[in-house]
């Protein structure tokens, strides 16, 4: 399952991936320090 090719049933799974997955784990963000928009002060 795609969370973002997942259409009409949203699939709400984490984004950030590690960086030892498997090739089809390898979805969005691959090893991502941080996720979403940095945070003003």
């Amino acid at each position: 399952l795609h969370p973002f090719g997942s259409g009409r049933r949203s699939a709400k799974k984490p984004t950030a991936v590690s960086r030892n997955a498997p090739p089809g784990r390898k979805i969005g963000h691959i090893a991502a320090k941080r996720t979403g928009r940095k945070k003003r002060k």
